[in-house]
């Protein structure tokens, strides 16, 4: 399970992975996380890995018609940055996989997501110490961080897994640091957006939530925490009667990603893109609905937006993807060009 992931079709094959694994008392629950993987990775080895990997594959000539030579040297080219500070002076990133880039995640998980690992571990404390300690010891780079449970409990993410009748069960998990603040319902944003939020976590206590009690503490929690953050209480109760009567269906039929109410939409013939304006907009949307034209809010200049320009802005002639022109001195005839180069370079 990735860090960061949404509740799709992933989250239901995580929980189904977890349903159909049989543990022990005696069993050992931990996790295993990359120190640093990206900028860690050993990038000589692992451009190694993919040469090898290309040159066993069998079917890359029905794929492409590059050679393999090609792929790697465009692999190289793709993996190389720059930085750029302010004082103009230019650094390359000689090692390690840049954090950003596209192409970085594949290289770094060939064959698997391995930033976060759950495992159970069917043996002692100390053999489970043990194979850390030479998991560690295979490339000095990429090293593994254990966390083992505690009085039979473990975090992974934000969700809690304790072991009860030879079964794995979960809950949600928040950090002791958590601030239960989410988007305030005085902020200028759309109501349908606002209260999507709140149904969203309404989802995940559902799929997460396996005992009936954690179930019904997490949603008395959410009922709380957001009425604490501006909410109506009236819009909070009416959301969660509307969300129960679904939520339940929608766990008869698991894994299913669509709602099994579909509501009956029609499409748009035009979609207006506005700024949103609070007690405006939803006025206009409801109207718009009807003459088919869809409202979507577009994000408004800001004091911020205005302000605060982070990136440092850089002379004309060093702009690329131009279209220039260049008067003749003699005839003031113009010549009138378009390039991919940086504009400096093309002069030359």
């Amino acid at each position: 399970m990735r860090r960061g992931e949404s509740f799709t079709q992933d989250t239901y094959h995580f929980k189904e992975l977890l349903g159909n694994l049989e543990v022990r008392d005696d069993d050992l629950m931990g996790s295993l996380d990359v120190v640093g993987m990206f900028p860690n990775v050993p990038l000589k080895k692992t451009l190694e890995v993919v040469r090898e990997e290309l040159e066993n594959d069998d079917t890359l000539q029905m794929r492409t018609k590059w050679e393999i030579d090609d792929i790697m040297k465009l692999l190289e080219i793709s993996i190389e940055t720059y930085f750029k500070t302010l004082d103009g002076k230019i650094y390359l990133q000689r090692d390690g996989l840049p954090i950003g880039k596209s192409i970085s995640k594949p290289l770094a998980f060939w064959k698997r997501q391995v930033d976060d690992i759950f495992f159970v571990w069917k043996g002692s404390k100390e053999e489970l110490e043990l194979f850390v300690w030479l998991l560690n010891g295979v490339e000095y780079r990429v090293q593994f961080t254990l966390e083992v449970e505690k009085e039979g409990f473990l975090p992974f993410l934000d969700v809690g897994l304790m072991k009860a009748g030879g079964k794995l069960v979960t809950r949600i998990y928040r950090k002791p640091t958590h601030t239960q603040q989410y988007i305030n319902w005085n902020s200028n944003h759309p109501k349908n957006m606002l209260l999507g939020v709140l149904k969203g976590l309404i989802h995940r206590a559902h799929v997460i939530c396996d005992l009936k009690e954690d179930l019904l503490e997490e949603l008395d929690l959410l009922k709380d925490v957001f009425i604490g953050n501006g909410y109506p209480e009236h819009l909070v109760t009416k959301t969660f009667n509307e969300t129960l009567p679904r939520e339940t269906l929608k766990a008869v039929f698991k894994g299913v990603q669509q709602d099994v109410e579909l509501e009956n939409q029609k499409d748009f013939f035009e979609v207006l893109h506005a700024p949103y304006v609070k007690g405006f907009s939803e006025g206009l949307q409801r109207k718009l609905r009807k003459l088919q034209i869809g409202l979507v809010p577009k994000k408004q200049d800001t004091i911020y937006s205005n302000l605060c320009k982070l990136k440092q802005k850089g002379d004309w002639v060093e702009c690329k993807d131009v279209i220039y022109s260049v008067p003749c001195k003699k005839c003031g005839v113009r010549y009138i060009g378009e390039t991919g180069q940086h504009f400096c370079q093309r002069t030359k």
